[in-house]
């Protein structure tokens, strides 16, 4: 289920969405996942925590429209004209977003999908899915260019360039820095190209 079709009430007035939205980036920004309670969330925002639960049912779906909005705005999927250039831009920035409070954010709602099986079709809609498509889109220009081996399979590839990202910022025991960034574009890159 997607949090739009949580939406209550009378249609969102977009200024006191955006409102909503930013207070919540910037308290996720600010003191993480457990700053951004419904109580401030609304004080912040300058609304009525009853103004914020009409739109979203909790906070973990507001958290969660923030960071999309957040991930959209910030490690936007660019055509820079080959592969190589495409995830450097894209791969750089999302690891840049990872070591913020805004990564810790997104490894809360990540713990949040195990027992909460409506974030968690949320997260893979609305964050995932999105994130996943831009992704293809990327690799499919890079196979018109004659830039992948052929026969990929793209939901393998993303796996392989992703999984390694999340997994440091799930389990902390190495960091999320350039030089790990730039080995594993590396590594991935190779095993991508044609022959």
């Amino acid at each position: 289920m997607s949090p739009e079709a949580h939406k209550r009430g009378r249609p969102r007035c977009e200024h006191t969405r955006a409102n909503i939205l930013a207070a919540t980036e910037a308290l996720l920004d600010e003191g993480g996942p457990g700053a951004a309670s419904m109580d401030a969330i609304a004080h912040r925002a300058g609304v009525s925590k009853a103004t914020v639960y009409r739109w979203w049912p909790s906070r973990g779906w507001v958290v969660l429209e923030s960071l999309v909005e957040l991930m959209e705005r910030e490690s936007a999927f660019v055509d820079t004209g080959s592969l190589a250039g495409d995830l450097r831009s894209q791969v750089r920035a999302l690891a840049r977003i990872l070591r913020t409070s805004s990564g810790s954010s997104i490894a809360a709602i990540i713990a949040e999908m195990q027992t909460d099986p409506e974030i968690g079709q949320a997260f893979r809609e609305a964050f995932l899915a999105r994130r996943r498509r831009s992704a293809k889109e990327m690799l499919a220009r890079a196979e018109a260019r004659g830039e992948l081996r052929p026969g990929l399979d793209p939901e393998l590839v993303l796996d392989l360039l992703y999984a390694p990202l999340y997994l440091r910022l799930l389990l902390k025991h190495q960091p999320i820095d350039e030089a790990f960034v730039e080995q594993s574009l590396r590594l991935v890159l190779s095993g991508l190209q044609p022959d």
